[in-house]
C-alpha cells in the first residue's frame, strides 16, 4: 500500500511524496519480504522522529519467530 506524505521536510528527505506503508489486513497468508536491521536505542529514536504521523511502530513477530518494530499504517 503507498501513502501520500504531507510533511515537507520529509518529502525533501527522501525525496519522494509517496511511501510504501504496511497495513495489517488479518489474513495470515499476507506476508512482506524485507531485511530486519539492528538498531540502537538512539537510532530507533531517530527514526522516530522522521517517521511522520501516518506511521505508527509496532512490535511484532516475524515468521521466523524474531520480535521486530515495524511501521504500519
Amino acid at each position: 500500500m503507498e501513502i501520500t506524505i504531507g510533511d515537507d521536510t520529509v518529502v525533501g528527505l527522501s525525496d519522494k511524496a509517496t511511501h510504501i506503508i504496511i497495513k495489517y489486513t488479518g489474513n495470515p497468508k499476507d506476508q512482506i519480504n524485507g531485511v530486519v536491521y539492528e538498531l540502537t536505542e538512539a537510532e530507533l529514536a531517530i527514526a522516530d522522529q522522521y517517521e511522520t504521523a501516518d506511521y505508527r511502530r509496532e512490535l511484532v513477530v516475524l515468521a521466523s519467530g524474531t520480535q521486530s518494530w515495524v511501521y504500519v499504517k
